[in-house]
């Protein structure tokens, strides 16, 4: 069929559409030479894809060489509902990966299954994190590639129909990806700007008169390197990748003797190389190539070598050898590597701020720093100056030693203060990033804990001070799976008794209740039961004394349990009551909860059981506030009552420091019964990053602790979206939700009577 009569079918295919015919000859150009049945199969689709996208109509005519397969396997149809999928879900660029996918689905489709990567990564996971002995998150992708903090690999793997032989492929997909991390293949560490754009591998490449040859030469030399790094790491895995690779790899020679991956590598580009230069040539390649290899080589080795294999060659000679990229090499994608960098850099540097400014504010005030020279901006390596902060490695009198080893210092103002395990290990990890830990990362971690020092305090306590020194809490959080290290800073404040008639007026007005949960808690003081069948008692147990009298006369020996004991059972109970003192409490919910605090004391010195109260508030980590209203040995009388007065809205609930320490205090209590009551009016939320479900996921694992220490965790909140949250959190039968804030302090007493009986 010739092109004219291929123009005027399509026109009768897509009426009453009149695109260009310009645009309509360009694209059946490709079909014109073809024969006319192969014409009509192509054409038959026009009619299915045109509604949906003229340009993907006219994507699909121009690709037709690529889409003839799949009309030799008479798949032609069920591809094209896969395309139109593909293109209603991604648009035009989802679509055209479609087509090049084509191989694998018609392997798919004749039974060639292979796997998919979320069938894989439940093995991959925990496989790649084991080997690089931290989380190296796994991502799916259209092609295989790694920005050094991630690996994207792609969707699926159809290479081969043994689903098995395909999970053992990725899993030298993403170890080559792994090892070319870790032997820093994208490495940044020659460029210290905090700001850079470029990855230095750009430049490098620039170098070359054709830049893709020269990134494609460079990979070469360093896949040479990783395969060799991975044959002494994984020897198991080479080796039953070693027999896999032959089908996947063109042009390697299978009757050459090759023990390796890396040899059977070299042994492709060597057989490539037979026809085409000199034998002097090939040994220089080879001499470079076995420098690749060497245990002491890194990446600016391979970047030697290419430079100096690159110009034994013509550039058509050279793309003929390297080939495209093999499928476990993937992509150089140097722009997400700069980003991931960067973004690293920035987590790196808020990360050693937050820690260092903590361990900071935990030093004795004798210790002073200012925040008069923070600065955030970068600056060159440091000069050591006498008056500016230096970092002092390994021994105090050695500060030229070049690797971090205990202790480690910081020097301030004249100052030695000795780092965490964590600071010196993230101190390193900068190091080794940057070559240096950049002077203005100190001051600035010295001007955060000088602001916090020195910041002004909106409920100031009674005598001016905290009763004890700052205690540090580690934060759970739920994204990497651990614990921030010594990250809230908790301190107990006195809170200032007030007189009022507050007291009084509550003892009026529920003087009814008050008397009768006096009764009732009384009544719990102690329990009394009868135990039978003891050998000793204050009354005969008759049924024991029947069945004694029956077994002599059996000839069986009569049993001596013939009395009964009434037991008195002593309670032995030790509670904290939390209560949230946030600024959402003021007003009517304020009130409630110190009414109940009253109604609750009250009833209590009826009982032995022993309690305490403590208000918790706060704002951002480094100032979480703990108000004890009651400690567990003090006695409830007038200045007690005062303080519960003194109760009043503060600033925000960040709650797992809170109950941490509350977990400490209890720590110290012996009792068969710890109990932990939460009085909130609402969801952990602070002013920082501190809210949603990483507050949610802290608070809960500060209630797991908890938990596995003994302590048994009820929340009572008037929060009208706990429902959402609290099961959750609490477990669901460890909270209760107060819908009436009115009935908050008759309820409040109930519900413990409820829970110690």
């Amino acid at each position: 069929m010739q092109i004219t009569t291929l123009i005027k079918q399509f026109f009768a295919l897509v009426e009453p559409s009149l695109p260009n015919e310009w645009e309509v000859e360009d694209s059946l150009l490709p079909l014109a030479n073809q024969q006319e049945r192969i014409q009509n199969i192509i054409l038959a689709q026009v009619p299915v894809i045109w509604p949906v996208s003229n340009a993907l109509c006219f994507t699909f005519l121009t690709r037709f060489e690529e889409i003839l397969p799949l009309v030799k396997s008479g798949f032609l149809a069920e591809w094209v509902k896969e395309l139109l999928d593909h293109y209603e879900k991604g648009g035009l660029q989802a679509a055209q990966s479609c087509i090049s996918r084509i191989p694998y689905f018609i392997s798919h489709l004749q039974g060639k299954r292979g796997l998919n990567f979320e069938e894989a990564k439940g093995r991959l996971q925990p496989y790649i994190n084991g080997l690089a002995g931290r989380e190296i998150l796994l991502f799916p992708a259209e092609n295989l590639y790694t920005n050094t903090s991630a690996i994207f690999v792609p969707q699926e793997l159809r290479l081969c129909a043994d689903r098995e032989q395909c999970f053992l492929l990725y899993k030298f997909m993403v170890s080559f990806q792994w090892a070319s991390i870790k032997l820093k293949t994208l490495a940044i560490k020659e460029s210290s700007d905090l700001a850079f754009a470029t990855h230095p591998l750009d430049t490098f490449f620039a170098s070359f008169r054709d830049n893709i040859l020269g990134s494609r030469l460079y990979h070469f030399c360093e896949t040479i390197r990783i395969t060799h790094f991975l044959d002494q790491e994984l020897p198991g895995l080479m080796r039953q990748v070693k027999t896999l690779l032959p089908a996947f790899l063109p042009d390697l020679n299978t009757r050459a003797e090759c023990s390796t991956v890396t040899e059977l590598l070299q042994n492709m580009f060597f057989v490539r190389l037979e026809h085409n230069v000199s034998s002097k040539t090939i040994a220089l390649v080879k001499q470079w190539l076995s420098t690749c290899k060497e245990n002491t080589a890194d990446f600016t080795v391979s970047k030697k070598a290419a430079k100096a294999i690159y110009p034994l060659f013509k550039e058509e000679t050279l793309y003929q050898l390297l080939g495209m990229p093999l499928f476990f090499q993937g992509e150089l994608r140097l722009d997400a590597v700069v980003a991931a960098v960067l973004e690293k850099r920035k987590q790196d540097k808020k990360h050693f701020l937050d820690a260092f400014s903590t361990l900071l504010l935990q030093l004795p005030d004798t210790v002073t720093f200012s925040s008069e020279n923070a600065s955030d901006e970068p600056q060159s390596p440091p000069s050591h100056s006498a008056d500016q902060a230096r970092i002092v490695i390994g021994n105090k009198n050695n500060e030229d030693q070049p690797h971090l080893s205990e202790p480690v210092y910081i020097q301030i103002n004249n100052q030695e203060i000795k780092l965490t395990d964590e600071l010196a290990s993230l101190a390193q990890d900068i190091i080794d990033d940057l070559g240096y830990l950049p002077e203005h990362y100190v001051s600035s971690a010295a001007g955060q804990a000088g602001q916090s020092r020195g910041a002004p305090d909106l409920y100031p306590a009674a005598q001016g001070a905290g009763i004890i020194a700052p205690v540090v809490y580690d934060e759970w959080d739920y994204r990497r799976k651990g614990f921030r290290k010594n990250w809230c800073v908790v301190v107990e404040k006195q809170i200032e008794p007030v007189q009022s008639t507050f007291i009084a007026d509550t003892l009026k007005k529920y003087r009814g209740q008050i008397a009768r949960l006096r009764y009732q808690f009384e009544v719990m003081q102690t329990s009394e039961h009868f135990i039978r069948r003891q050998r000793d008692g204050d009354d005969i147990d008759f049924d024991a004394l029947v069945e004694s009298l029956a077994d002599a006369l059996a000839g069986y020996p009569p049993s001596d349990r013939l009395f009964i004991r009434l037991l008195r059972d002593q309670r032995d109970i030790a509670v904290l009551f939390l209560v949230d003192m946030s600024n959402s409490t003021a007003g009517w919910v304020g009130k409630s909860i110190k009414e109940a605090l009253v109604l609750l004391s009250e009833a209590m010195e009826m009982l032995d059981d022993r309690y305490g109260i403590y208000g918790f508030s706060g704002m951002r980590r480094l100032r979480c506030e703990i108000y004890p209203i009651k400690t567990i040995e003090e006695q409830y009388d007038t200045t007690v009552q005062q303080k519960i007065t003194g109760i009043g809205p503060r600033e925000y609930t960040r709650m797992a420091p809170a109950i941490r320490h509350m977990n400490a205090l209890f720590a110290d209590i012996e009792a068969k019964l710890k109990l932990l009551i939460i009085l909130s009016d609402g969801k952990p939320e602070d002013y920082d990053d501190y809210k949603g479900k990483y507050a949610i996921e802290d608070t809960r694992q500060a209630l797991l602790e908890a938990k596995s220490q003994g302590v048994h965790p009820f929340c009572i909140t008037i929060d009208r979206h706990a429902q959402t949250y609290m099961a959750h959190m609490y477990g669901p039968a460890n909270y209760i939700f107060v819908n009436d804030v009115v009935r908050l302090p008759s309820l409040v007493p109930e519900i413990y009577k409820v829970l110690t009986t």
